[in-house]
């Protein structure tokens, strides 16, 4: 609960400014993460989308809604109160999978490191949505940029776009915008 307050004004409007990406007959995948879960929220009155989530939570927001079809990755929860799904069987199910873009929700982004979460065993189902995706495009409010943590998920040459809140400096995002990068700040 506390990591979903935390800038919760920002996340909304991250979350809507990703959901105008998608286009209808689309395919989207959601990692896990309290600013993906705005932007599965931001999508719930579309029309014609499939939704490929790891986070039982966006499935729950998602499945009342008869314009989306939302498939579940399947595996195991690592600890209490996570909504992510990890390991082999989310693995296997991506597999079988292609996206045509994929929300990625990070605990850090550096232009050095790359994007970066807290558990390696939710990085390895993110870089396997990554890896089935034609894009990625980064969620991520202020305070994520320039953040390091411990689970590598990508370098910065596999994001297409980072979008971020209006508190993200010319200055953070520049090193982004210099590796090709688009920014949408919101």
């Amino acid at each position: 609960l506390a990591r979903e307050l935390r800038f919760a004004v920002e996340k909304r409007h991250i979350g809507l400014a990703a959901a105008e990406l998608v286009q209808t007959g689309q395919t989207v995948g959601l990692t896990a993460g309290t600013t993906t879960t705005h932007v599965g929220r931001s999508l719930r009155h579309r029309d014609k989308i499939q939704v490929i989530t790891n986070a039982i939570n966006i499935g729950m927001e998602l499945c009342n809604q008869p314009g989306i079809r939302t498939y579940l990755t399947g595996g195991v929860v690592p600890w209490a109160w996570s909504f992510s799904l990890t390991g082999n069987a989310a693995l296997t199910f991506l597999d079988n999978i292609y996206m045509d873009k994929v929300f990625l929700s990070v605990t850090g982004l550096d232009a050095e490191r790359g994007a970066t979460t807290l558990e390696t065993d939710e990085a390895l189902v993110y870089r396997k949505m990554i890896k089935q995706s034609k894009q990625v495009i980064v969620t991520a409010d202020s305070s994520k940029l320039g953040k390091v943590n411990p689970a590598f998920i990508c370098p910065t040459n596999e994001i297409h776009i980072l979008i971020t809140d209006t508190g993200a400096t010319a200055e953070a995002v520049a090193p982004f915008e210099r590796q090709g990068i688009k920014v949408i700040r919101t």
